[in-house]
């Protein structure tokens, strides 16, 4: 291992958003922040690399690790980080959001808020961003199916079950907050976000299109607006990827160097690439 390696491994050291020091060591992490001894190196790099690029505390529960089994780690943001941020960013100019929903005849209606009657049926969210420096919102439209979670019997559960509007509301909010501002909170998913455990819904089916910005519709304003690879990651993508798989890797993303992937494109690659098993069995 590299020694520039060894020293992400041992220490991982910033200040966050809200000027708080954190330190992070792959024990503390596997102590601490995730209480699973199995983290593994590759996993608590990708953590300490995406908290320290947004600042995220996950001593303040800012941000989460979760292990389960042999199964990859996923790394999960609190929800409060998204409207804590948007209301400190001098662009925000508020949100609108409501729920999607479905008559008897197949009529598709968009509600303000989560209330609807019990004729309806619930098929989806949707939220308007609006930023200052921009004439239109940013809006995301997204399926429930896309994003509720299922017991093994196939039914909503826990909260969905109890609470369905408010949650697929939430999860159209951060979306489009996510959209709105990519250079705050690219990379960054709510625990909802997750539909089947492993894998953040980041690309759902829309329920239609309008010209606006939804879950299969990805636009970035403004290229000052990008978060781009950080520095760990570029090293590590650049150590790890064999010269052929880093050549279909860059044709996939559609760019000729590794600083040119966002934040987002370049987790993505490393979390693929890192996985044990999977490394193993595509070397």
């Amino acid at each position: 291992m590299a020694k520039e390696e060894k020293n992400m491994l041992q220490l991982i050291e910033y200040v966050s958003y809200d000027g708080n020091k954190v330190k992070l060591d792959l024990d503390t992490v596997r102590n601490y922040i995730c209480n699973n001894s199995k983290v593994t190196e590759q996993e608590f790099v990708l953590f300490g690399s995406l908290c320290k690029s947004r600042k995220l505390d996950p001593f303040t529960r800012e941000a989460y690790l979760i292990k389960m089994g042999e199964y990859p780690a996923q790394i999960v943001v609190g929800k409060d980080v998204y409207f804590k941020r948007a209301e400190k960013n001098p662009d925000y100019d508020g949100i609108e959001s409501g729920v999607i929903v479905e008559n008897a005849k197949g009529e598709i209606t968009e509600l303000d808020g989560c209330f609807y009657s019990a004729n309806q049926k619930l098929v989806g969210a949707w939220a308007k961003v609006y930023r200052k420096s921009i004439s239109h919102p940013k809006v995301a439209k997204i399926r429930f199916e896309e994003y509720c979670k299922l017991n093994k019997d196939g039914k909503p559960m826990s909260i969905w079950a109890d609470k369905p509007a408010v949650m697929i509301e939430k999860c159209a909010k951060v979306f489009a907050l996510r959209e709105a501002f990519p250079n705050e909170f690219s990379g960054m998913y709510i625990e909802e976000e997750f539909n089947d455990g492993t894998a953040p819904a980041t690309n759902p089916q829309p329920i239609e299109r309008n010209g606006v910005i939804d879950a299969d519709f990805k636009e970035v304003s403004d290229k000052s607006d990008v978060t781009y690879a950080t520095e760990t990651q570029v090293k590590l993508i650049n150590s790890k990827f064999p010269a052929e798989r880093l050549e279909k890797c860059l044709e996939h993303y559609g760019v000729e160097t590794v600083e040119q992937l966002t934040l987002e494109q370049a987790s993505e690659a490393l979390s693929i690439v890192l996985k044990p098993q999977q490394a193993e069995a595509t070397a």
